[in-house]
């Protein structure tokens, strides 16, 4: 192989340093993606940022596990260059949660102090043997075990440890500036779905006003209620709730995911701050009991949905073809951007504007840019009179745009990453 560019690769999109593509991009979230990752924890790809000279060996390690089951359990970025490797690692724009790399790219790595920061890593040897103070794994060896090597090293504890992340369920958005917007039908489609790939997956549902759920079963009553109590005063201790979530919450059968019942005293929610809500949030989401949280929350300001607005990995801005709608919309983006630029700025990296109810074309332009719809969710017309039972039960047309939206939300790095 002649001597080319270095490689910025994703197993799932390999391409040029320039962008152009070298393989086609095989599609991470397909309907196996969750079930598929046999004997881990976690739900979304491992990141293993590779550095290796031989560019042969890169190139035939990657062909390998596209072609196997690793093609759904990691994510490879490459490097065949010690200047290209130490930008990447040290600019911490797409964190890693393990480097695998030759001693040639470790040792300025480690010089450079950066390789001291808690970030996992192995060296890459032909004799299994280097002269360093760390793990070591033979760089020839059947790929499944040199693979399976470098998972075990990303997912042991005490790599979560080193590297300062928490095994934290990623928490999607669901949000609309405007009511009547379809965001709760949304919302537990989404669940549906990503529960439909093998996710376990939290529902919760923050909404000042909403209906009873018949269909949710356990003994969740004031269950609600119960935990904010119990998450104010854990606060006192700098700690949250021993109780596991399960004390707490109730199963839907039809979406197949935990939720809290509403709560009898709508003053509980009323009270709830920012504060409250991220650690709300947090509490399911260091549970270690769910893959996902979807979240929804009022579409006015309050801090209920400041709180998911600034807690969620990525966000779905439902939008209409309606114009005071999207007026609606604009005007909060427009005060936000004016009145906090930075989380204006955070927010619209990890947001996806989609149109829902869409039926063929959309009348009316966007206010902003920003806003214009990267999908849409099909208008289904028997819908309109239905009950929450039968707009829950399978649309073929729907349940198509949903995995389109899922694998939308997984597309940018097969996971779903913070965006701060």
């Amino acid at each position: 192989m002649s001597n080319g560019p270095d490689y910025d690769i994703l197993i799932v999109n390999i391409r040029n340093a320039d962008g152009s593509t070298v393989k086609n991009r095989i599609s991470v979230f397909d309907g196996a993606f969750l079930r598929s990752w046999k004997g881990c924890d976690h739900a979304v790809a491992v990141r293993i940022v590779l550095a290796v000279e031989d560019q042969q060996y890169v190139e035939a390690l990657l062909d390998f596990v596209r072609s196997s089951e690793f093609n759904r359990r990691i994510q490879i970025t490459a490097f065949s260059k010690p200047e290209a490797f130490l930008k990447h690692v040290s600019s911490g724009a797409n964190p890693a949660d393990v480097v695998a790399a030759e001693m040639s790219f470790l040792s300025p790595w480690m010089a450079s102090g950066d390789g001291n920061k808690g970030l996992p890593w192995v060296c890459l040897s032909e004799s299994g043997k280097e002269a360093v103070e760390g793990p070591v794994q033979r760089k020839y060896q059947p790929l499944p075990e040199l693979l399976e090597g470098l998972l075990e090293h990303a997912l042991a504890p005490e790599a979560a440890v080193r590297s300062g992340k928490a095994s934290e369920a990623p928490v999607i958005g669901v949000y609309s500036a405007a009511g009547g917007c379809g965001k709760t039908t949304v919302a537990m489609h989404l669940a549906k779905q990503l529960g439909t790939e093998g996710a376990k997956v939290f529902y919760l549902n923050l909404e000042t006003f909403r209906k009873p759920y018949p269909l949710a079963g356990g003994n969740g009553e004031d269950g609600f209620a119960k935990l904010l109590y119990d998450i104010k005063a854990a606060m006192e201790r700098n700690k949250l709730p021993d109780a596991p979530v399960a004390h707490y919450a109730v199963r839907h059968s039809l979406i197949q995911a935990d939720m809290f019942l509403p709560v009898s005293n709508v003053r509980e929610l009323l009270e709830m701050d920012k504060q409250d809500t991220t650690r709300l949030i947090d509490y399911i989401a260091a549970s270690g009991g769910y893959d996902l949280i979807v979240a929804e929350t009022d579409p006015y300001p309050d801090g209920r949905s400041e709180g998911v607005l600034e807690r969620c990995d990525k966000l779905v801005w439902l939008l209409t073809d309606d114009e005071d709608a999207l007026d609606k919309s604009a005007a909060f983006l427009e005060f936000l951007e004016k009145s906090a630029p930075a989380f204006y700025s955070v927010l619209m990296k990890k947001t996806v504007f989609v149109s829902n109810r869409y039926s063929g074309s959309l009348m009316c332009p966007v206010p902003r840019p920003e806003m214009a719809p990267a999908l849409t969710l099909s208008y289904i017309p028997e819908w309109k009179q239905a009950g929450r039972a039968r707009m829950l039960s399978d649309t073929p047309l729907f349940r198509r745009d949903m995995l389109k939206l899922c694998r939308h939300l997984f597309a940018e790095s097969g996971r779903l990453a913070r965006s701060v």
